[in-house]
């Protein structure tokens, strides 16, 4: 394999109670078998605050990789809530759905209900 060649532009922008994100990106490698192999990814997120302690947050994604022997389409998007705990923790939930297709193959298709703890902590240096 020679290497990966990437590249990225994204966007974002922080509104009184929503924030935005955008990206693009591509990438060109070679496979183990000497194929090249060239994968477009968009996605997008808006988080929406509901109030100082809780946000609806939207996502979606939708990749396309080509090579030789065959190409992959996939898309995810998700739908969130989340709150926070309070000292560094939060909670959220939601549903994340994803369809993919690889030509010469069935399509596949998922849906994941999630529900996700977290905490953050800060070390010293």
């Amino acid at each position: 394999a020679l290497g990966t060649f990437s590249g990225m532009l994204g966007y974002a922008v922080k509104l009184p109670s929503n924030t935005l994100e955008l990206d693009l990106s591509r990438a060109v490698r070679t496979n183990d078998d000497g194929e090249d192999v060239v994968q477009t990814r968009v996605s997008g997120a808006l988080s929406h605050e509901l109030n100082e302690i809780s946000a609806l947050n939207f996502g979606l994604m939708a990749s396309v990789t080509e090579q030789a022997s065959y190409d992959t389409t996939r898309v995810n998007a998700s739908v969130a809530y989340s709150h926070d705990l309070g000292a560094d923790a939060d909670i959220s939930a939601g549903v994340r759905m994803a369809l993919s297709h690889r030509s010469g193959r069935e399509d596949a298709d998922s849906q994941t209900f999630f529900v996700t703890l977290s905490r953050r902590f800060e070390t010293l240096r």
